[in-house]
């Protein structure tokens, strides 16, 4: 039976066959070479392998062969079948349902329900002239009206914009 490879180390052996090894990887993968048999092998095959390869004569496509790849390439592009291919836009669609999804489970009130928020609910000590993104560090702002605030609100607008705030003692 012949030696197995590490399969951590698959990577390193084809890199160091093609010589792109810097030396502190050289000088880790000689000192593992010394020990595993099936590195060893696996790293010799690979040499060979690259000596065989670079022995054949390149053979170019010719120009008919490469304009009759672009020509089918280009009319898969455009085929009805392409565009319509459900896989394609299920994949480009996915991160917009998942937000509206989410955006509808947790009742994401419109800009005109957070424009029109309850006073009541708002903490007397509120500074209405600090921006949407401040909000955040304040805790002024109870949890639905700071997560409403924060969906809809521009981050660089007063808050004030948004929320009506009880002057003390009122």
């Amino acid at each position: 039976m012949k030696p197995q490879a590490c399969p951590e180390l698959t990577s390193m052996l084809l890199r160091a066959a093609d010589g792109l090894l810097d030396e502190e990887e050289t000088a880790d993968l000689e000192v593992h070479l010394r020990d595993c048999r099936g590195c060893r092998s696996a790293l010799a095959e690979q040499k060979a392998a690259r000596r065989d390869l670079q022995a054949r004569p390149v053979i170019a496509a010719s120009p008919a062969f490469r304009v009759r790849v672009a020509d089918a390439i280009a009319a898969e592009e455009r085929s009805l079948a392409n565009v319509l291919d459900f896989r394609r836009w299920t994949w480009r669609l996915a991160p917009v349902a998942a937000v509206l999804l989410t955006a509808i489970a947790l009742g994401v009130p419109t800009a005109s329900d957070t424009a029109s928020a309850d006073a009541s609910d708002v903490d007397p000590t509120l500074n209405a002239d600090l921006p949407v993104s401040s909000a955040l560090y304040t805790g002024d702002l109870p949890s639905t009206s700071l997560e409403s605030l924060l969906l809809v609100g521009n981050p660089d607008r007063p808050v004030g914009d948004y929320v009506q705030t009880q002057e003390p003692g009122k």
